[in-house]
Parts: C-alpha cells; sequence; structure tokens
C-alpha cells in the first residue's frame, strides 16, 4: 500500500490506510475460514504524494517481489509509476486517480471512475439549465486542466462551449487572488454580453484556492449574478458567514458521486480503498497464484460480482450523482443525475 503518511494535510491517507487493514483483517479471516493455506501480507509505505518518491517505492517493491500496488492518492503519482509498474508487469489497483490520461486498457484498475464522467454530470447540469457557456476556474495543476478538459469536451458534446479558463497558481501564499477575480469578472462580461448573462456560468474545479477566489470575488458586483458550479472536490466544502451570502446568491451547485454517505472529504476514499483492497485479494484467490498475468485476467470478473462492473480501461464504471446546492441551511441534495439515460431528476 503506497499512501502519503507525514505529509497528508487532507487525511486521505490515513482513510486509504484505515480501509485498506480491515480488508486485510476481514480477507485474511475469510482465508482462515476455508483453510486457504495463505494470507495477506500487507507492506506500508509513504510515497509523500511525490511523483519521485513514488516512482523509487515501485521500484524498491519490484526488486523485493511485491508486484501488486494498492493506494496511490494522487494523479501525478500515478503517472509517473505508470510506465515503469507497466513494462515491469506490476499491477496497481488504485482507490483515488481520477485522471482521464491514464484511461487506457492497462496494468492499471481504479475503483473510482475517471474524470469523464463527473465532467458530464457537470455538463448535463448546464445544459438542462440552458447554460451554452462556461467559464472554468481552477488551480494550474495536473488535475485541474484534467478535469477542465473533461468539461471541455462534454460541453461541447451537448452544443456548448467553455468560453475562457482562468488559472491561478498552486503555490497560493504569495498570489492575489484579487488578480484572479478581475480576470474572471472580465471574461463572464465579455461572453455574457455576446451570449446574454444567464446563458454563461462559472464552474469551480479546484478545492484549493475556491474560497481565496470567492472572497476576492465579493468586490465585484455581478459576480454572483452569474450560476456558479462546482466540481467534487469542492461540492460539500465548509460555507462560512463570510462567502455564505455570496456562494447562496450564485446557486453553487454541483454533482457527487458520494455525499449522501459521508460527511468527510476523505472518508469516501476509504470505501473505495476497501473495495479495492478486496477486488485484489478475491482475484487472487480465483486465480490461485500470485502471478499477476493470471491476476489481470480475473480482476474485471470478480470486481463485476462483487463490486461494481470495470470498463474496457479497467476503471468502475459511474452509475449516479446526487446534486447538491447551497441554500440557508447549507449543502442540501436538490436532484440526482441519472447517469445511464443522461437525465436530471429534481428533489
Amino acid at each position: 500500500l503506497m499512501i502519503p503518511i507525514k505529509d497528508d494535510p487532507t487525511g486521505m491517507g490515513d482513510a486509504v490506510l484505515s480501509a485498506t487493514k480491515a480488508a486485510v483483517h476481514d480477507y485474511n479471516r475469510h482465508l482462515d475460514d476455508i483453510n486457504a493455506g495463505w494470507h495477506i501480507e500487507l507492506v506500508v509505505l509513504d510515497d509523500m504524494a511525490t511523483p519521485e518518491e513514488g516512482r523509487r517505492l515501485a521500484g524498491e517493491l519490484y526488486d523485493t517481489g511485491v508486484p501488486i500496488i494498492l493506494g496511490i492518492t494522487d494523479d501525478t503519482t500515478l503517472a509517473a509509476m505508470a510506465d515503469y509498474t507497466g513494462t515491469r508487469g506490476m499491477i496497481i489497483v488504485s482507490c483515488c486517480s481520477a485522471d482521464v490520461s491514464l484511461a487506457s486498457p492497462d496494468h492499471i484498475f481504479r475503483t473510482i471512475p475517471d474524470y469523464t464522467n463527473h465532467a458530464k454530470a457537470l455538463a448535463a447540469m448546464m445544459y438542462h439549465a440552458d447554460i451554452h457557456v462556461a467559464v472554468t476556474v481552477h488551480a494550474d495543476d495536473r488535475q485541474g486542466a484534467n478535469i477542465n478538459e473533461a468539461i471541455t469536451r462534454q460541453m461541447e458534446s451537448y452544443g456548448g462551449i467553455v468560453g475562457a479558463t482562468v488559472r491561478y497558481p498552486v503555490d497560493r501564499a504569495a498570489y492575489d487572488f484579487g488578480d484572479a477575480a478581475e480576470r474572471l469578472n472580465r471574461e463572464v462580461k465579455a461572453l455574457g454580453d455576446v451570449n446574454g448573462d444567464e446563458h454563461v456560468a462559472i464552474v469551480a474545479i479546484s478545492s484549493a484556492g475556491i474560497v481565496d477566489l470567492i472572497l476576492a470575488s465579493l468586490s465585484h458586483d455581478t459576480l454572483d449574478d452569474y450560476q456558479w458550479y462546482a466540481s467534487e472536490g469542492v461540492v460539500g466544502m465548509p460555507i462560512g458567514d463570510d462567502i455564505g451570502g455570496f456562494v447562496r446568491a450564485a446557486n453553487l451547485s454541483g454533482p457527487s458521486l458520494y455525499r449522501t454517505a459521508y460527511n468527510d472529504t476523505a472518508e469516501p476514499f476509504g470505501h473505495f480503498a476497501y473495495n479495492g483492497a478486496m477486488i485484489t485479494f478475491a482475484a487472487m484467490a480465483a486465480a490461485q497464484s500470485y502471478d499477476t498475468d493470471h491476476i489481470m485476467h480475473v480482476i474485471p470478473d470478480v470486481a463485476g460480482r462483487i463490486y461494481g462492473i470495470l470498463n474496457e480501461n479497467g476503471d468502475v464504471i459511474s452509475l449516479n450523482y446526487d446534486i447538491w446546492t447551497v441554500t440557508e441551511n447549507g449543502w442540501e441534495e436538490t436532484g440526482r443525475y441519472l447517469y445511464y439515460v443522461d437525465m436530471i431528476i429534481k428533489e
């Protein structure tokens, strides 16, 4: 299991560790019950959520004969490991990466859908609200860029466009978010003049920096006149009194796979980590082998029978998304997006 341990500000690594340990305990108990004659042993390594350390640890695992890696909470880390692990016949079952660029038939399996599915839900919400043009805003990192690209493609599939994108630095300490708010204000006004303000919306993609951006947006009288949408990471963020009036006026809303069942943003990844571990162990049992070629062959069938159907890329197929909106009572579930029929249902 590779996760961030020492530097884990989101708590995701801790949630994944606890869930994976629970899966090991549960499956080992099952193996004892059936007198299988073997058991699962978990090796836990701190990848520091950095690509360099992830790549180094993958080499260490390969050299010591450990060909299966669970966890990987960071998109960039997983991408950095992909070529190395793939050419050496290793298997990765990731609980937490939704990087679109890694959605291909390979040795990487993921127990959450990639960003394409989430972007489709966002684009559908805008289409049904008669929004033709989106202005996206995000931190200038791999995850933000991937989600932005997915939203752009999905908007185009509905006949709309992403008319402009505002980016801000990942290192926000010395950055003046007034610059981003000013650019955002300028872009939406220009697009509103051409398309009509009621057909233009703002999509906040990155959870990091969103509060700073909204605080800076308070100095612009008209930014909360536009509909704001939120990506998965932003949905459920704390709404303080300082930004409450703004996000309610902007009707901030967005889709989420798991907000109904979880309050902590890190907790659902524990659920996905448990599933990923159990799929892996069950595949080992089904293959009756520790050979990764055999295990890879049976993982899709095992996953489909136990925890969820995987698509041709080895990623779990998305189902439905709950729609959440900021109201006077905070975040409230206001509808649902039905993925397979491409339909919005209001509460």
